[in-house]
């Protein structure tokens, strides 16, 4: 199904230059996470997030950064990790779970109700995932 990418993942661990890399490992946890998740139903939600901006210079960058098929499935990346701020449709609840990217360890941090709601999460550059329980899916 993914023989492209896990091509690419093995030319990678063959490679000289990045046998010490920690490169293959990384992609192979996003594989195995991804490739789990409906990824080709959702689209870019950043606006669900809370942005989370960081100023570089004079300029404000966002360090949240959602992926959803929404009232279904949010998939956050958090560059400064902390409390995110989700708006979610109201009514049902979501498993939430944390992803370290670099790892692959994986944290259950338990329900999520719909409607507007905080989540911390801890780290830095970590992952969270909200999925509506199977029960309530339309």
């Amino acid at each position: 199904r993914f023989r492209a990418i896990d091509t690419f993942i093995d030319a990678l661990r063959r490679a000289d230059i990045l046998k010490r890399s920690k490169t293959p490992q990384y992609l192979r946890t996003l594989h195995e996470f991804v490739t789990d998740l409906p990824y080709y139903e959702m689209e870019p939600a950043n606006e669900v997030v809370s942005q989370a901006e960081i100023k570089m210079g004079d300029q404000y960058f966002r360090t949240n950064f959602c992926l959803a098929n929404k009232g279904q499935i949010y998939l956050i990346f958090s560059m400064q990790c902390g409390v995110i701020q989700i708006d979610m449709p109201p009514g049902g609840a979501y498993d939430a779970t944390q992803l370290d990217p670099r790892t692959g360890t994986q944290l259950d941090l338990g329900q999520v109700d719909g409607g507007k709601q905080s989540v911390a999460i801890s780290g830095h550059e970590q992952v969270l995932l909200l999925e509506r329980q199977d029960d309530l899916k339309t």
